[in-house]
This record gives structure tokens, C-alpha cells and sequence, in this order.
């Protein structure tokens, strides 16, 4: 019998920030989308420059889609403890701009937009749900053409935060645990949850 034995590590809920300046920052891009700066290689579509005007960008190079359903696509595992934020900036100026989509596990779409918008890069942000998954960016061309349709993402943040993982044993009673910012959020073996460490 084990009596009030303790063991506790650190660990991280995932934690993106990523300007595509050097890499992909642990996404993997398929054929279609690449890392690109200055003007985009549509000139009616696309923006000039990166956000902040210097660095680079993810771009969706729509002419390279000979097929509509093509698309352009990069992702990477996440592991979050809880609902997390999740904010990116993205451009879509052309008129056979097509969707961009946030897709988790491949099948789950949690944002999306289709269709021309200002020529501007516009700010997102959503809530990612706890869990382990894919995290996908999706972005393809309208049924109509393929001559102004560049989509470009750039600044993805993802703040996940550190806490405390481990087990602790009373009597024999195994309870694993989670501190998140102070506070004991959840037992995995039996289900409780608590309010305060």
C-alpha cells in the first residue's frame, strides 16, 4: 500500500507562434502552399508585402490548382489541456477567391470563410477546443477560374499555457491530475473535478 506518495512534471499545452520568417514552425505544408514574400505572384490578387512588411507569408498560390477540389494545406499535431485561443491573420482579395477553412482531425471545420474581401490582411480568432488533434489550414479556388484567386495567411498564435501533470497516491487510491494556473482542474481516473488545488 502506497500512502500519500506525490510525483509531479511540467509539461505544455501546445504553444504556436509562428511568422513563417525562417519555417513552417513545426507545420507541414503540402505542394500548393509556400512560404513567400513581397508582392504575391497574382497581380490581382494577394497582398504586396507580409503583415508587418518585412518577413515572409504562407501562400496559397491558387493558379497552381488546375482542379477545384485541390487545395492547399498545412497542419501539425496539437495537444491542449484547455479551450484555447487562437488567432491568425489572413488575406483574400480576387475574384475566384475560393474558402479558407480551420479543420481539425482532417474532418472537423471550426472556421470558414469563402470569397473575396477587402484587400487588406484581416485578423481571426477563434476558440480551440482541449484535446489532442491535427490542426489544419485549408485554403482552395472558386469553380470559376484560377487567374485571382492567391490566399495568404501570416502570424498564427496559439497560446497555450504551462502546468503541472502527475500522480499522487492516498491509501490506495490512484488519482492522476492537472494544475492549470494554480488550480487542480480535473481527475482522470475517477472523474471528479475539483475547484482549487
Amino acid at each position: 500500500m502506497k500512502n500519500n506518495l506525490f510525483h509531479h512534471f511540467f509539461d505544455n499545452s501546445t504553444q504556436i507562434s509562428c511568422n513563417f520568417d525562417s519555417d513552417w514552425c513545426n507545420f507541414t505544408p503540402n505542394v500548393y502552399f509556400t512560404r513567400y514574400t513581397g508582392v504575391s505572384p497574382s497581380i490581382t490578387s494577394g497582398p504586396t508585402e507580409d503583415r508587418t512588411g518585412d518577413g515572409f507569408y504562407a501562400l496559397c498560390n491558387g493558379k497552381l490548382l488546375l482542379d477545384p477540389n485541390e487545395k492547399c494545406l498545412f497542419y501539425q499535431n496539437v495537444s491542449l489541456l484547455v479551450d484555447t485561443d487562437l488567432k491568425f491573420w489572413y488575406h483574400m482579395s480576387g475574384v475566384h477567391i475560393g474558402t479558407l477553412e480551420v479543420i481539425l482531425n482532417e474532418t472537423n471545420v471550426v472556421w470558414s470563410l469563402t470569397g473575396k474581401q477587402k484587400n487588406e490582411w484581416i485578423q481571426a480568432e477563434i476558440i480551440l477546443p482541449a484535446g489532442d488533434y491535427s490542426l489544419a489550414f485549408s485554403a482552395n479556388r472558386s469553380i470559376y477560374g484560377r487567374s485571382s484567386c492567391d490566399i495568404a495567411l501570416d502570424d498564427l498564435n496559439l497560446k497555450g499555457q504551462p502546468y503541472i501533470k502527475g500522480i499522487f497516491y492516498i491509501d490506495t487510491m490512484i488519482c492522476q491530475y492537472y494544475i492549470y494556473l494554480g488550480k487542480l482542474v480535473k481527475n482522470q481516473v475517477n472523474r471528479h473535478y475539483f475547484n482549487q488545488f
